[in-house]
């Protein structure tokens, strides 16, 4: 298992060297992750400026402790190829301790005017604000994924429909409750390259009658180091999406999707029938 999340995930390559500031940048929403910045580097600042005076200040050891642990955690996850966003979570609280004392600052400071200070409030609560209603909105629509397993089971329910094969990849295994669905072929996206990833390739979907897709898909091969790396691999499965979204070939039977601003990252279903 160590090997496994060791290697190289095709649905989570990014070389960006900047992934993981991008990612904080998000997490953390952007006028948070900048107020933040001046409490990471001060410590680290004073340090050099004035080594010995670490030893006779308490509160720069623990700051420039502190401040250390974020930029070790940054840079040696940048180094990985992967981008993996549960990675940074132990720097987060950090960055929020950072932020809540800068935003301090600023309110007790006179250096900035009142409209000013009334702005940065805000900046602050605005986008907190936002991400709860969608937080909820998206909890109460429920899963795509879910969703769309009941609509094409009572689709398959009517007679004229019943004896349809169905093609699915999906990115959970047999866990997935279309596993369930009578003449579903269930197959689980290999995504590890350890495991032969890049030797696997997509069934023919003319062969089935029903084909269903998944949001976030394309990333296993839509993205430059599988591209040329696994030149092959790659067309197939761009052809293979290809034929999905050919008119001649299927329509959009139903789609199943989520909030524009997908806090969650849930994978939308989409449910393709071959044209007769």
């Amino acid at each position: 298992m160590r090997k496994l999340e060791a290697g190289v995930v095709f649905s989570e390559v990014d070389t960006n060297p900047l992934k993981y500031i991008k990612v904080l940048f998000y997490v953390l929403t952007p006028f948070s992750f900048l107020i933040a910045i001046p409490g990471v580097v001060k410590p680290i600042t004073q340090l050099f400026k004035s080594p010995k005076s670490i030893k006779q200040d308490n509160d720069l050891q623990e700051r420039a402790c502190l401040s250390g642990i974020i930029l070790i955690y940054i840079v040696f996850f940048s180094l990985n190829s992967r981008l993996t966003e549960r990675w940074i979570l132990p720097i987060i609280p950090i960055f929020i301790i950072y932020s809540a004392n800068s935003f301090v600052q600023i309110i007790l400071s006179n250096r900035y005017r009142t409209y000013a200070k009334i702005i940065g409030f805000f900046l602050l609560l605005l986008p907190n604000v936002i991400c709860t209603f969608s937080l909820m909105k998206q909890l109460n629509m429920g899963k795509p994924r879910v969703r769309a397993y009941l609509w094409l089971t009572d689709y398959l329910n009517k007679p004229e429909n019943s004896n349809l094969k169905i093609l699915m990849y999906t990115n959970k295994g047999y866990r997935d409750p279309f596993g369930n669905i009578k003449n579903c072929n269930l197959e689980k996206f290999n995504v590890y390259e350890t495991r032969g990833a890049g030797n696997v390739f997509p069934k023919n979907p003319m062969e089935y009658d029903i084909v269903v897709s998944y949001s976030y898909m394309e990333r296993n091969y839509k993205n430059k180091y599988v591209e040329n790396k696994y030149p092959e691999y790659s067309k197939a499965w761009k052809n293979y999406e290809n034929t999905l979204k050919d008119p001649y070939k299927f329509f959009l039977l139903n789609k199943f999707e989520t909030t524009k601003l997908d806090l969650l990252r849930i994978p939308e279903i989409y449910i393709y029938q071959k044209v007769k």
